[in-house]
């Protein structure tokens, strides 16, 4: 069993142990089972605030207090049996605060790498995905690294999002505990995978969301590295990230500063934080657009080997929302750009602008969005985003209606707490929701394969497959 999964099967085994010896010696007296079942009972509160206590527990909980005050009197004891037959179903049905929901692509050619460095110009945090040889995936050498590399100072700025109200966030690495060590499945430092000294590798930057951060992306960022590409992620400075560290050390928080997203009032705000995103987006593809073998340059600092060369004529960026805009925009200002990922790109700052034909990109481009972009935006944003694509004049355009995510869903939260988003957010919490998320990472590969953005290996078959059954059925 992967350490990954231990802790949060530990605390809600002991809870269904001690709920089901507990239930069993009242119904039929056995007192070692009234011991098992305190004693466990004493496990779990010890656990609990160790281990962070998850939505699907509470039923459980108010079970327990139920059939401890006897508030149903004779019937207490089987409303305590019914949360913990819902707790095991939640379980079953959304799994652990883990990865294990998301599908495996056994037939992608390499592992995944990942290094971190700092831009130069800004002192951004990047992260930095590539492939490596199967085999050093889980090799002892090479650390396996965590989903949230600052632990619970990123968890207070999740608490900041959550409730607002709660300014310090305090709450953060109480409530969001189980987010902690979660490991990602790449592994820090490992070597680039040796055929790329006869093959130049393609990068692709990417631009998180508004109230994310780039590790949010990771399973779609490693997915694209175990396909041969060089990802490039950075966690922007401009108060949209949850939390990130600047290069001084101190910490930046996200500061949504009581306003809306949508609103018009909020467009100045917006529009600085744009301004900003932009400058570093680019600043960072001028710093890898330097030769590699500058000395001081980013893939010395990265440590990186000298026979690594970038394919520049096939330099790609991308995003999710807020992070799409972006990534438009870093194309629209800058002609090094030839092609564009995006997920649900948010055309707010410059609604106008695509109406009136003025912002539009001349390049490769995909836009996957989701089923309910329309419910958290307060203009008409698919008709932004399709006078978007009529007005540009790629050569290569690919637009995707995905039926049954949200735009909460988009990022790797969906797989690790998928049932409290829904709670927390009011949206479906489909159990599919994870493969839907892994499906716009296989629509993005699709899409680099057929403008000729590949990677050369044969395995792409698989994945044209998958996106064409997907496809198929989506659409129907």
């Amino acid at each position: 069993m992967e350490r990954k999964y231990v802790t949060t099967r530990v605390l809600e085994l002991s809870q269904i142990t001690a709920s089901l010896a507990l239930i069993y010696w009242h119904i039929f007296g056995m007192a070692a089972f009234e011991s098992l079942g305190q004693y466990a009972v004493t496990y779990t509160l010890i656990l609990g605030p160790l281990e962070g206590v998850r939505f699907p527990q509470l039923p459980l909980i108010f079970g327990y207090i139920i059939y401890r005050t006897e508030l149903l009197g004779s019937c207490s004891v089987y409303a305590y049996l019914l949360s913990v037959i819902l707790l095991v179903v939640i379980r079953q049905l959304y799994g652990n605060v883990d990865f294990s929901k998301y599908p495996s692509t056994p037939e992608a050619p390499y592992a995944c790498g990942y290094r971190t460095v700092r831009s130069a110009k800004y002192g951004n945090e990047v992260l930095v995905y590539y492939p490596i040889e199967k085999s050093r995936a889980n090799n002892e050498k090479y650390e396996d690294v965590e989903f949230l590399t600052y632990g619970s100072k990123t968890l207070r700025g999740l608490a900041k999002l959550s409730f607002p109200l709660l300014k310090s966030g305090f709450l953060g690495p109480l409530i969001f505990r189980q987010l902690l060590g979660i490991k990602l499945g790449v592994y820090k430092n490992a070597p680039v995978d040796e055929s790329f000294q006869h093959k130049k590798i393609i990068p692709i930057f990417f631009s998180h969301g508004l109230a994310s951060i780039s590790f949010f992306y990771s399973r779609l960022l490693r997915d694209l590295a175990m396909w041969g590409y060089l990802v490039i992620a950075l966690n922007h400075q401009d108060e949209s990230c949850i939390h990130t560290v600047t290069s001084t050390g101190d910490d930046i928080y996200i500061n949504l500063a009581g306003t809306t997203v949508h609103h018009i009032e909020d467009r100045p705000s917006r529009t600085k934080q744009l301004r900003q995103r932009e400058q570093e987006l680019i600043a960072l593809i001028d710093e890898f657009s330097m030769k590699e073998t500058s000395e001081g340059g980013i893939l010395r600092r990265l440590q990186l080997p000298e026979w690594l060369q970038l394919d520049k004529e096939k330099l790609t960026v991308s995003g999710h929302s807020f992070g799409a805009k972006t990534a438009l925009r870093a194309a629209f200002l800058d002609k090094r750009v030839k092609a564009a990922l995006t997920i649900d790109p948010w055309m707010f700052v410059h609604h106008q602008d695509v109406l009136d034909g003025v912002f539009k990109v001349d390049i490769p481009h995909i836009a996957v969005n989701s089923q309910n972009y329309q419910r958290v935006t307060s203009f008409d944003i698919y008709g932004a985003i399709n006078k978007f694509f009529t007005n540009s004049k790629g050569t290569e355009q690919e637009q995707h209606l995905i039926k049954g995510i949200y735009h909460e869903e988009q990022t790797d939260m969906c797989c690790l707490t998928l049932f409290e988003l829904g709670i927390g957010l009011g949206v479906p919490f489909h159990p599919r929701v994870p493969q839907l998320y892994y499906m716009h990472g296989q629509l993005w590969l699709q899409f680099l394969d057929k403008i000729g953005f590949g990677t050369g290996h044969k395995a792409i078959e698989h994945v044209e497959k998958r996106c064409a059954d997907f496809l198929r059925l989506n659409n129907q």
